[in-house]
């Protein structure tokens, strides 16, 4: 007789505005379409607030290499020239995009990841500035949220508080560098992926550990990828 699955999470740690967190974004759908597994997504803070950097000419170069990179790695889109257009006051900083995932979450629980994947896809493929808060209103079309609920929210302490309480936790968790997938068993957590991975390496990995540690539990961990079944 199947066991029924025990008590396994996924936690997702990223930042809407982080370049390899992006680059995950197909890894991570795939991790979704082949467990049944509930995902958690955490906000880690890449440079939120007196993190933030400049784009100094050095800064610029660095950045743009770096989506080469992610870009080449995962195949993601990129649209460079929203990193040209940015002037060299333009300061590269993740708190306000937080923010606005933590908002949503806080409204539409049920939507927050694939509003956090709305960001990054209007931030790296479409040149929308995220540190901009008249963007996001218009960034919720298609979501169950009105945007005089989601204005109300946006700009309030409580949503910044809940912002850096997910950073904070992000560091309890020990994790500093973004993506990171941990696979959480109780009240303990283990890396699944300490940054990007291509869904080739990382689920048959998870699939490997699940039928060490759970085979009994297995049929109900894993979807049938032919019939779309779970």
């Amino acid at each position: 007789m199947t066991q029924p699955p025990p008590d396994l999470d996924l936690v997702y740690v990223g930042d809407p505005m982080c370049s390899w967190c992006w680059g995950f974004a197909p890894t991570l759908a795939a991790v979704q379409a082949r467990f049944t597994l509930p995902l958690r997504l955490v906000l880690g803070g890449l440079r939120p607030g007196a993190a933030a950097e400049t784009l100094t000419h050095h800064a610029r170069a660095r950045i743009a290499d770096h989506w080469h990179h992610v870009e080449v790695a995962s195949g993601q889109p990129f649209d460079h020239g929203g990193l040209d257009d940015r002037p060299a006051t333009w300061r590269y900083d993740t708190e306000l995009a937080s923010i606005a995932v933590v908002t949503l979450r806080t409204l539409a629980p049920a939507h927050a990841l694939d509003f956090y994947h709305r960001l990054q896809r209007a931030f790296y493929a479409e040149r929308v500035d995220l540190t901009d808060p008249a963007v996001y209103p218009p960034l919720l079309d298609g979501f169950p949220v009105s945007e005089a609920a989601f204005t109300d929210l946006f700009g309030s302490r409580d949503m910044k508080e809940l912002a850096w309480a997910d950073f904070a936790f992000a560091r309890k968790l020990g994790v500093h560098g973004f993506p990171t997938l941990l696979l959480r068993e109780g009240s303990s957590y283990g890396v699944v992926s300490p940054g990007w991975s291509s869904a080739d390496k990382l689920i048959p990995a998870l699939e490997a550990w699940l039928t060490t540690h759970h085979p009994a539990a297995l049929s109900g961990l894993l979807c049938d990828l032919e019939s779309g079944t779970c």
